[in-house]
């Protein structure tokens, strides 16, 4: 059934809104993306941006989000460790997410930061669903060590991003296939 009024009006501006943020943090790195600049990607005020974004820092986490929820449907059913190398891979042709990414987990680490929850939420899942698809690979390990193997998955993956944006001939996904292969005794 397809979705009418204002609330299918709502979900569409919030889509064009995010699409619009993200061709700009791509274009121009999110440092240099505005308020303004999105407001006239979208073709609306600057004042109604604000209303239902109360801050760039919160656009931009909702960005962030809109990223999140496209990677879950795009690699839903596909191995854990695949899509981690692939999500890597992508972000590799896509500095300034990285640089994005770093910047408002760096930003989280305070409580008060509009990505704290973000990040801590992100973290948990990802750790759910990481646990969740390594349970089988690890020979029965029980749940807490699978998890502790997620975390650090997960963790080599992110410094190994950030590692990259200082040094671009850092070649991630190798990086992290090696590490992924010694944990669950790959090739």
């Amino acid at each position: 059934m397809k979705r009418r009024g204002p609330y299918a009006k709502g979900v569409a501006r919030r889509i064009q809104t995010l699409t619009a943020a993200e061709t700009l943090v791509l274009e121009r790195g999110h440092e240099a993306t505005t308020m303004r600049l999105v407001a006239e990607r979208v073709g609306v005020t600057e004042a109604a941006l604000y209303y239902h974004f109360p801050s760039k820092d919160v656009l931009l986490v909702e960005l962030l989000r809109f990223r999140d929820e496209r990677s879950r449907a795009r690699y839903e059913g596909v191995d854990p460790v695949e899509t981690l190398l692939r999500i890597v891979e992508e972000n590799q042709v896509e500095p300034a997410v990285i640089r994005l990414i770093a910047s408002m987990a760096a930003g989280a680490s305070d409580p008060q930061h509009p990505a704290h929850d973000y990040f801590q939420e992100r973290y948990q899942r990802l750790t759910r669903e990481f646990s969740a698809g390594l349970k089988g690979r690890l020979g029965g390990l029980p749940d807490e060590r699978v998890a502790e193997i997620a975390n650090l998955l997960i963790a080599s993956a992110d410094g190994l991003q950030t590692r990259w944006l200082i040094d671009p001939t850092t070649d991630m996904v190798a990086h992290l296939r090696v590490l992924t292969d010694a944990v669950l005794g790959g090739s």
